[in-house]
């Protein structure tokens, strides 16, 4: 995952975070935002399953998952892993999602939420993502929309890249997934994938 403004912005951005996500306007529209993944993930997940979030940050993803599921966490930066284990006991590694240091096959299901606008190397990272899923693996992914809010977002330190739906579809068709839901909402398309 070659991130153009490095480990050190996202370093620096787990200083705020905690502020940033407790701001009122910012947490009413993320719960409106992450309503339709965790109606989602209620109907799919198996408790004797393993279930990772790819992009885990600070942790605020991990809201998603039924309180019962304790998934395992991946992110860049170690600074926001450790705002992350403040909240959690769940496994957490820091790493790459370009290079994932995970086995063929082993999780059930993989969410990727607000990771796809930094990551430079998509191809790679949907490979990887192919390859630690099992066969009946899901990816549930959020991709932002090229608008003026979400350019906004990059004054913040990091290069985006943003995606038109069809584009999006066609490269991870191209990369062994077939999308089964699609939603839409103010900042993004939340897509609902499985491996092929």
């Amino acid at each position: 995952m070659k991130i153009r403004a490095g480990r050190w912005v996202w370093d620096l951005k787990s200083f705020i975070y905690k502020w940033l996500r407790s701001f009122f306007v910012y947490d009413r529209i993320y719960r409106a935002e992450i309503r339709p993944f965790r109606k989602w993930l209620t109907d799919r997940i198996q408790y004797d399953k393993k279930y990772l979030d790819l992009g885990a940050g600070s942790g605020d993803s991990f809201a998603v998952y039924p309180k019962q599921c304790h998934p395992a966490g991946l992110d860049f930066s170690l600074r926001m892993l450790k705002l992350l284990r403040k909240k959690t006991a769940s496994p957490l590694v820091q790493g790459d999602a370009a290079f994932l240091p995970f086995k063929n096959g082993a999780f059930a299901g993989i969410t990727a939420i607000g990771l796809v606008e930094y990551v430079d190397s998509l191809p790679d990272v949907l490979s990887e993502i192919h390859r630690i899923l099992q066969p009946d693996g899901w990816l549930a992914v959020t991709i932002s929309q090229p608008n003026g809010l979400n350019l906004l977002r990059s004054l913040t330190g990091s290069r985006l890249h943003l995606y038109s739906i069809e584009k999006f579809k066609t490269l991870v068709s191209d990369r062994g997934f077939q999308t089964h839901e699609t939603n839409k909402t103010l900042f993004q398309y939340q897509l609902y994938l499985k491996k092929s």
